[in-house]
């Protein structure tokens, strides 16, 4: 076994039997950005978006080209800013990151854009929304976004 990927593959239904898992598997492979992100998904699903920073903070310390650890770290600052305004800024800056590393995915452009719109960046926004719809012309949540800032 050279990960500690392959010690629980399935994700648990249970978010805190999750966690217990992935700890011990972070035991043997403390190295594994892959545990620590599902570390993080697992916070989030109990809503504690501290910890979750946390865990996908670690797993960007694992392993600084991970795209889907900036993702989803983005994810859990712009779902702070609904309580504390100054996070849709690191919500924007983490999102820049994971294009920068995972160019031709949408996911991280739509957020990014959806930050952007939220800072009151509708120029930036669109930008990033036409981009995701030459990426995946039927992409359903670009076009909602899209035609909330050109109705």
């Amino acid at each position: 076994m050279t990960n500690g990927e392959a010690v629980f593959p399935e994700i648990a239904a249970d978010p805190s039997l999750e966690q217990r898992n992935v700890k011990t598997a972070i035991r043997h492979f403390p190295k594994d950005a892959r545990l620590y992100r599902r570390l993080g998904n697992a916070f989030v699903e109990q809503g504690d978006l501290g910890a979750a920073e946390g865990a996908y903070q670690k797993a960007i310390q694992c392993d600084p080209a991970d795209a889907d650890s900036y993702l989803n770290l983005g994810n859990v600052y712009f779902l702070m800013s609904s309580e504390r305004p100054e996070k849709i800024e690191s919500a924007v800056r983490i999102y820049r990151t994971a294009v920068r590393l995972a160019p031709d995915d949408p996911e991280p452009r739509i957020n990014l854009a959806y930050s952007l719109f939220a800072q009151g960046k509708s120029t930036e926004a669109l930008g990033e929304l036409e981009r995701v719809l030459e990426l995946e012309p039927g992409h359903e949540r670009a076009k909602d976004l899209k035609r909330r800032i050109q109705p």
